[in-house]
């Protein structure tokens, strides 16, 4: 025989022995030669999970460990389908190690029982199952394991003490599991950027998860008394996450407050679709019960033209398919009113954030010096900073003319429906004055609007004179502010009539 071969089988031997020495302690259970391996592992897995529930991991901790020792060896064994004997001999040596567990277990848990209960609450909520709390989980387990065989002993402090830790576990288990989603949406947003993009909506989220927390705490054990508080982190959380992502979809620079207004709106249209497409539903359930009246109605008066004996009931029949008819009709008709009206509003809000976002960026064609622009409900308001007539003078002066141009080119991005020209004075000269020259000068920018692209569009001209100032008259800066042209411009589909 080679050295190789002596030393492979020194090995061998070593190791039967030592696996012998492992097992020679427990008195293995008695299972047949001829029982099923895979039936046996089952088994086994399943009374290892009962008799955690039953605390003898804590209260019998090494053989405890020893059962699962020899369980993971079968089930690997069964996994490489290795031979049967061998699967079922480490299933009798882990199923030993459990009884020898329980004898050891005995009575021990009943000298604690309060520490017990709070042991498998902490289960129950999850405290093994998050990577978190497992640690914890582990170190009061091995304290409570250490102190098994003396329950008796322990003082009402220390075991007061070791009951807490357990309370806490479930309450940070359950927690966890409540929360988990909010709270990472809430950090993930913060890693965008939150804190400085949608600072409002973070806060709002932050402070109901705080709130949720703390209502848990209370509640631990009461779902219903902490349910509204967890719906409510929930929502805001999802909330900031819409409105995170369109501040991202929209270059990153959106205000807080117009993607939080796109959010509800683009929430309002979903809404509107899903009661759109119920009302088509209706519509065709009711198209198909009328067709299918029409069908028996036809039916039933063929049968009354070939039925001369049944025909007072026929004709009675008849009657009650069509009053069902008429009925039917009717329900029709309103699930079809109810569809068109649902197909308005959709098209109506489809259209404001279209017009919402056309507005916004038409705002930001303008530099400080040029013009200031705001929304004025579904409008566009862009009040002049460049057109300076001259002193008594309506006719525009040539340095207006860019802004104009840039006015005009917004104008056309919006498809205009509607223009009005606003005309304002200070209060310097009479009121008659004022008045005629502010409708000369806006009379003035409307006529260069129907001169360049606006001649089949509805363009007003309103001159105000020192009838609506926007800063007090008493200075030289706030005449400036007043001596001013405003310019609204309506978008399509936005012109009421």
């Amino acid at each position: 025989m080679s050295k190789y071969n002596v030393l492979q089988s020194l090995v061998i031997s070593l190791t039967v022995v030592l696996i012998s020495a492992c097992s020679s302690n427990v008195k293995k259970a008695d299972i047949p030669n001829t029982a099923n391996p895979q039936e046996e592992v089952g088994k086994l897995d399943a009374d290892i999970n009962a008799a955690i529930l039953k605390n003898i991991d804590v209260l019998a901790k090494s053989e405890f460990e020893n059962t699962v020792k020899w369980f993971d060896e079968a089930k690997s064994d069964l996994d490489n389908k290795k031979n049967q004997d061998e699967i079922l001999d480490n299933v009798r040596t882990g199923r030993g190690y459990l009884e020898q567990a329980y004898a050891i277990a005995g009575n021990r848990e009943t000298k604690a029982a309060t520490l017990f209960q709070a042991r498998q609450a902490a289960l129950t909520a999850g405290a093994g199952m998050h990577p978190q709390l497992r640690s914890e989980l582990k170190d009061v387990d091995g304290d409570v394991s250490g102190r098994a065989d003396k329950l008796d002993s322990l003082s009402a402090e220390a075991t007061i003490k070791l009951q807490n830790r357990y309370i806490e576990l479930e309450k940070n288990a359950v927690v966890l599991t409540q929360l988990a989603t909010p709270q990472a949406i809430v950090n993930g947003a913060r890693k965008d950027g939150a804190t400085r993009r949608a600072p409002m909506t973070l806060k709002k989220a932050e402070v109901s998860l705080k709130n949720a927390e703390g209502v848990i705490s209370t509640n631990v054990r009461n779902p219903t008394g902490f349910e509204s508080a967890v719906t409510q982190a929930k929502a805001d959380a999802v909330m900031l996450s819409e409105v995170m992502t369109t501040i991202m979809q929209n270059g990153k620079s959106l205000p807080e407050g117009t993607a939080v207004n796109l959010v509800m709106q683009n929430r309002q249209i979903k809404k509107l679709k899903t009661t759109l497409t119920a009302s088509e539903r209706a519509a065709a359930e009711s198209a198909a019960a009328e067709a299918l009246l029409l069908e028996k109605n036809k039916q039933l008066s063929t049968d009354l033209t070939t039925k001369d004996g049944d025909l007072a009931a026929t004709k009675k029949d008849l009657s009650a398919v069509n009053d069902n008819l008429n009925t039917t009709k009717k329900d029709l008709s309103a699930a079809n009113t109810d569809l068109s009206s649902a197909t308005k509003e959709l098209r109506s809000a489809q259209a404001s954030v279209e017009v919402q976002r056309a507005i916004e960026t038409a705002r930001q064609q303008f530099s400080a010096d040029e013009a200031e622009a705001y929304q004025q409900g579904n409008s566009l308001l862009i009040r002049l900073k460049k057109v300076n007539f001259a002193s008594g003078q309506a006719q525009l002066p040539g340095s207006s003319l860019p802004v104009l141009a840039k006015v005009s080119e917004v104008a056309k991005q919006l498809k205009a429906a509607g223009i009005k020209v606003e005309g304002h004075t200070d209060s310097t000269g009479t009121a008659a004055k004022n008045k005629t020259i502010s409708e000369e000068r806006a009379q003035a920018v409307a006529t260069y609007f129907k001169s360049n692209g606006f001649q089949n569009i509805d363009i007003e001209a309103s001159g105000y004179g020192f009838e609506k100032p926007i800063a007090t008259n008493k200075s030289k800066e706030g005449r400036a502010l007043n001596r001013r042209v405003d310019i609204i411009i309506t978008p399509e589909g936005m012109v009421t009539k």
